[in-house]
């Protein structure tokens, strides 16, 4: 591993996008996406420079601090309709400290309004 190559241990974890589709009034949790597709061979190890090599001028400015992970995803929907936001969601279960569940309790009622309790709708 190189100077500019990341420790995979410090990697973020792979998400799966997840959204919310009403359809005749009925709300359920779906996949709307799919693993994306490569070609040739993904090397893991890719460092942060080959990254902001490849994006160019201003896209480099959007790329965060610290360790990344990069997947790709096909939408797999012919409309918008009926899907609310998408949520790039861990694969796997992990805990949340109360101080952050705190922060992110107001976005719920943006996810799904139904996790909201109605006392403070």
């Amino acid at each position: 591993m190189t100077s500019d190559q990341q420790d995979p241990s410090a990697t973020p974890a792979r998400v799966t996008p997840v959204a919310a589709r009403t359809v005749n009034g009925r709300t359920e949790w779906v996949r709307p996406m799919q693993e994306g597709s490569t070609a040739g061979s993904i090397d893991p190890w890719v460092s942060r420079a080959a990254l902001l090599g490849a994006l160019g001028g201003a896209l480099q400015a959007l790329v965060p601090p610290g360790p990344l992970r990069v997947q790709t995803f096909q939408d797999q929907k012919l409309s918008r309709e009926g899907y609310g936001d998408i949520l790039f969601a861990p694969e796997t279960k992990g805990t949340v400290d109360p101080a952050t569940a705190d922060k992110l309790r107001p976005l719920l009622g943006i996810l799904d309004p139904t996790l909201v309790p109605s006392a403070t709708r």
